[in-house]
C-alpha cells in the first residue's frame, strides 16, 4: 500500500486535483524584430516526494486515463493566468500540447463548449504530433471543427515522425513546427540542410506558418530568415520561464 500510495500514477492522480501540476513559458518570437507574439506552455510537476520530469510523468498519463484531466487542468490554470494580467496583447499567441487519445475519442471537441476559451481575447494553438491517426476521418472532421470554432492547429516536430503530406493538402493545420535537430544542424553538410528550406517550401504551398524550435545562436535565426520562416523559439530568445518573468519580457 505504501508503494502504491507512492507510484507515479498515485501522485500523477493527486497532482491533478492538489495543485502540484505548474507551467513554464516559451518565448515565441518574430525572428526579424525578435518581439514575443506568443509563448508555448510546458508542464512542470513537483509535490512533497519530489519532482518528476515529463519524460517520467508523461506516459503514465498516457498509459492512464488522466489524460483528459490533466488537459482540463492545463487550460483552467493557464486561462487563469492570463485572464488576471493586463501585460498581453489580444491575440497573444498560447500554444498547447495535445494528448492524441484525446483527439481520437473525442474529447478535445468539448473545448468547442469551453465559452472560456473560445471567447478569450487570446489565441490558442493546439500543438499535435504527427502521427497515423490523423488520416482517420472523425479525427479530421473533429480538426475541422476546432479551426472553426476559432482555435489554431500546428503539426508539432514535423518532420520526425509519420509524415503524410496527403493530410498537408487537406489545409488542416495552420502551423507547422520544425524540429531542433534541424535547426542545430542547419549550416552542416548533411542532408538536414536541404530539409529545412523543403519543409518551409512545403509550408507556403499549403498557407501554412512555420515556426522553427530549438534556436540556441543568431546565425541560425538568420537562415531561418532566408528561408522565408518568420517565427521561432529557443534558448537566444528565452528559456522555458515562469508566468512573471515572461510578463516582464512581453512588457519591454
Amino acid at each position: 500500500m505504501w508503494e502504491r500510495y507512492f507510484s507515479i500514477e498515485r501522485r500523477l492522480q493527486r497532482g491533478i486535483h492538489h495543485g502540484h501540476f505548474y507551467w513554464l513559458y516559451q518565448p515565441i518570437v518574430e525572428l526579424d524584430t525578435g518581439a514575443v507574439i506568443g509563448c508555448e506552455a510546458l508542464v512542470r510537476f513537483k509535490d512533497g516526494s519530489g519532482t518528476l520530469y515529463p519524460d517520467e510523468f508523461l506516459p503514465t498519463l498516457k498509459a492512464t486515463n488522466l489524460t483528459w484531466p490533466f488537459t482540463e487542468m492545463m487550460f483552467k490554470h493557464i486561462l487563469n493566468e492570463f485572464n488576471n494580467s493586463s501585460q498581453f496583447p489580444d491575440d497573444f499567441k498560447i500554444s498547447c500540447n495535445i494528448f492524441p487519445r484525446d483527439i481520437e475519442n473525442a474529447n478535445i471537441q468539448k473545448l468547442i463548449n469551453n465559452n472560456q476559451l473560445v471567447n478569450s481575447r487570446f489565441k490558442f494553438t493546439l500543438e499535435i504530433i504527427e502521427d497515423e491517426y490523423l488520416e482517420h476521418t472523425k479525427v479530421q472532421e473533429a480538426l475541422r471543427e476546432l479551426r472553426e470554432a476559432g482555435f489554431d492547429l500546428a503539426i508539432d516536430d514535423f518532420g520526425t515522425g509519420y509524415s503524410n503530406l496527403k493530410e498537408l493538402s487537406n489545409n488542416t493545420f495552420d502551423f507547422l513546427k520544425i524540429d531542433r535537430a534541424f535547426v542545430k544542424d542547419i549550416e552542416s553538410d548533411g542532408v538536414k540542410l536541404s530539409i529545412v528550406p523543403l519543409i518551409a517550401e512545403i509550408a507556403a504551398k499549403h498557407h501554412m506558418k512555420v515556426i522553427a524550435e530549438g534556436i540556441e545562436e543568431t546565425h541560425q535565426a538568420k537562415e531561418l530568415l532566408k528561408f522565408g520562416i518568420q517565427s521561432g523559439q529557443g534558448w537566444l530568445f528565452g528559456r522555458p520561464e515562469s508566468f512573471a518573468k515572461l510578463s516582464q519580457q512581453v512588457a519591454k
